[in-house]
């Protein structure tokens, strides 16, 4: 699967519900794996006709690798947070942000309102700390495997719309 470079403003979360309320920052994103795909090609072969017909098949959602740089800050830090998900052992929300949403402070509460992005439901398989060489930083990486019925585009917002990528973009009420 192929992997992205992450950008400036990038965020990454994850969250029990796909309304991504109580969500955590995964910080420190580096690489992103392409979300879906081209489906598999499927030839029908007609026997009485000239031509071979091409219809779609369906997508590979492979395990998803994401590469980040590791934080062993203690209940806090990215590994932190990615490990209580993992041991919690159930499939968690993901939202990869795309557009910078914005955050409202009250008191000590600090609460972020997404901005556009792809959200996904997907377990977490494996956390791997990573090592380091040389003068390079350290780098480490997680792995998932999506659970939902594929990747949804987020609009954002204080009421966000959700479209099925794998759906040829229907609006759906609740992703699933």
């Amino acid at each position: 699967m192929e992997k992205y470079q992450a950008a400036v403003g990038h965020k990454l979360f994850i969250a029990d519900a796909y309304t991504m309320a109580n969500a955590k920052e995964i910080k420190g994103a580096t690489e992103t794996p392409q979300k879906g795909g081209q489906p598999e090609d499927i030839s029908l072969n007609h026997i009485d006709k000239n031509y071979v017909l091409h219809v779609n098949g369906q997508q590979d959602l492979e395990q998803m690798v994401f590469s980040f740089s590791p934080d062993f800050t203690a209940e806090t830090g990215n590994l932190a947070v990615l490990g209580e998900a993992y041991a919690a052992d159930t499939a968690k929300w993901f939202y990869e942000e795309y557009t910078e949403g914005s955050d409202t402070t009250s008191g000590s509460t600090t609460t972020h309102t997404m901005g556009a992005g792809v959200l996904w439901k997907a377990e977490i398989t494996g956390i791997n700390p990573g090592g380091q060489s040389g003068n390079s930083a350290q780098a480490a990486e997680f792995y998932l495997n999506v659970v939902s019925d594929g990747f949804y585009l987020c609009s954002g917002g204080d009421s966000p719309t959700y479209k099925s990528i794998q759906n040829k973009f229907k609006t759906v009420t609740t992703p699933v």
